[in-house]
């Protein structure tokens, strides 16, 4: 019972009844009935871009990407490249798109396995037209 709560917070003292639940009890409840979903352990992709101008370009990568299916993320905060990458690694993405002007002004990408170490530029439509063929010769 809530009797004289709304008295306590300077109201009309009125008894009462009521019930309040939080995420926590929702969250317990739905892994219990076996209804939570499984989280997804890694990112597919996880975008790079090396200046603030490039977001755009990133964005509608990520969009064109997720399309084939395929986990993206990207910072959301403005930071280096360096700590983009910690980011991937730390995300588990098993690769990493690295938007960069030099590259960009020529339509690639640079596409980095991040399991093995090793990139390559790419022709963005290459990539956009066939993005999970693409991956896997990385």
């Amino acid at each position: 019972r809530y009797d004289d709560l709304t008295g306590l917070l300077d109201g009309p003292r009125v008894p009462g009844v009521g019930f309040g639940m939080g995420d926590a009890p929702v969250l317990e409840c739905l892994r219990a009935l076996g209804r939570l979903p499984a989280p997804r352990e890694s990112l597919d992709v996880f975008l790079i871009d090396a200046a603030p101008e490039l977001l755009p370009k990133a964005l509608e990568i990520a969009d064109r990407l997720r399309r084939h299916g395929l986990t993206v993320d990207f910072s959301y905060k403005r930071t280096g490249v360096g700590k983009q990458f910690k980011q991937a690694a730390a995300r588990g993405a098993a690769y990493a798109i690295i938007l960069g002007t030099e590259y960009t002004d020529r339509g690639e990408l640079v596409i980095k396995n991040l399991r093995t170490e090793r990139q390559h530029a790419v022709a963005a439509a290459t990539l956009l037209a066939n993005p999970t063929a693409t991956l896997s010769d990385l």
